[in-house]
């Protein structure tokens, strides 16, 4: 009766330890602060004030997480294939190709296969 009741509150224990995990990746952690954002008082000269343009879809930035990199960038001299994927990302290919990876010759007048 007592080992049954000692599994019973060692199982309980461990749900909850459980749950407060799950919730701790909710909070803010205290490393960032959270600032309302301070409004300029208007000002009174004749000159015109510029504001900042709001983000649009080209101005975001692309952030990648990958494992180590060998920090070489290039598709002929990459170690792993992380570098590859970089230089994939990032690098103009010189080819333009169809579903099945024949070439299109004309792409650039517009060529459709």
């Amino acid at each position: 009766m007592i080992r049954k009741t000692g599994i019973k509150v060692l199982t309980m224990i461990l749900v909850l330890v459980m749950g407060f995990s799950l919730l701790a990746g909710c909070g803010n952690g205290g490393s960032e602060t959270t600032t309302k954002p301070t409004t300029a008082k208007p000002t009174t000269t004749a000159a015109p004030t510029t504001t900042a343009a709001p983000r649009t879809e080209g101005t975001i930035p692309l952030v990648v997480g990958y494992s180590a990199f060998s920090e070489k960038f290039s598709p002929f001299f990459s170690d792993t294939a992380y570098d590859a994927d970089v230089a994939g990302m990032t690098q103009v290919s010189l080819l333009t190709t169809d579903r099945t990876g024949a070439i299109v010759y004309k792409a650039i007048e517009g060529e459709k296969i």
